[in-house]
């Protein structure tokens, strides 16, 4: 069977075997044989749209990358966190495309997706500029480090039990007993070990608050929770716990870290009401409950010489 039919079959099984927030970013097709003209193509998209952070060699030393945390990908390291393949691996193209289509929450990376934003990329041109991200890495060269081609493609579990009270139990149980805690505190607020990190790149770490999903860069919908426990994050202390956790342990867990998280409002407009007399300093005060929520998140803009 060849490498390309291999590549249909993967595409059409994410398509199936993925949850909505994943057959959003789902390729119609697979990505084709790179060409000259496409690269070509890449090129150009490359130059305009990613260089500006990526830096014209790959290497993640852009103009603007001084001014980010965490810092652009380095793609001729050939590294990457974010993927449905076994620790340590290389991602697969459907991997590279959804990173790009629907970028990383809370970093600068953003959606390039044409349906998310009106000046994004058409799919075939998110393709071209795979391709051409791809050429600054050699191992994407070779063929035995193609995860489609040796069989080191991560699927989803065929029974995955729905989101519960039973789910989330049994997940809490195993956050208990595999010591998630230890890094990422007893309410998953980013809290527990304070020691000092670094990833592979020697950039501090900043241990994930699970409870803020807009903070959860490759996605905070359980099949998204459950891949960053299977696969890990490479170049960073989180590791893949397909050995430790069996696969029910894993969709569990992903269950009760999806129950952590605060539930966004969705509320675009500040709406203030009047009140009569003073407003009380102390944010418990009963006055306040009458107030409608609201989150506002906040973000940086670099302006930097081209």
């Amino acid at each position: 069977m060849s490498n390309f039919v291999k590549r249909i079959i993967v595409t059409l099984a994410t398509a199936l075997l993925m949850g909505p927030a994943w057959a959003a970013v789902t390729p119609s097709k697979p990505m084709s044989e790179s060409t000259e003209a496409m690269l070509e193509q890449g090129l150009g998209i490359y130059f305009q749209r990613c260089s500006f952070c990526h830096g014209l060699l790959g290497d993640g030393e852009g103009p603007a990358a001084k001014y980010l945390d965490p810092r652009p990908r380095d793609f001729t390291l050939g590294t990457f966190k974010f993927r449905t393949t076994e620790s340590g691996e290389l991602p697969t193209n459907e991997d590279l495309f959804r990173t790009i289509s629907r970028g990383l929450q809370g970093t600068a990376m953003q959606a390039f997706d044409s349906d998310l934003i009106k000046n994004g990329l058409s799919e075939d041109e998110r393709w071209a500029v795979i391709a051409y991200i791809k050429t600054f890495a050699q191992e994407f060269d070779d063929p035995e480090l193609d995860p489609v081609a040796t069989g080191k493609v991560i699927a989803l579990p065929a029974n995955r039990p729905p989101f519960g009270a039973e789910t989330v139990a049994k997940g809490k149980a195993v956050f208990e007993r595999a010591k998630c805690w230890s890094c990422h505190g007893k309410l998953g607020r980013g809290d527990g070990n304070k020691e000092f990190r670094k990833d592979d790149w020697g950039f501090p770490i900043r241990i994930r608050n699970v409870t803020h999903p807009w903070k959860i860069k490759a996605g905070g919908e359980v099949e998204d929770i459950y891949m960053r426990f299977t696969s890990g994050i490479s170049g960073t202390p989180m590791p893949s716990f397909v050995k430790s956790l069996n696969e029910d342990d894993r969709w569990n867990l992903a269950n009760y870290i999806k129950s952590l998280q605060h539930e966004l409002t969705g509320h675009q407009t500040l709406r203030a009401q009047p009140v009569q007399g003073e407003l009380p300093e102390d944010p418990g005060d009963a006055v306040w409950d009458g107030a409608q929520p609201m989150d506002m998140r906040l973000a940086g803009q670099v302006v930097s010489a081209p």
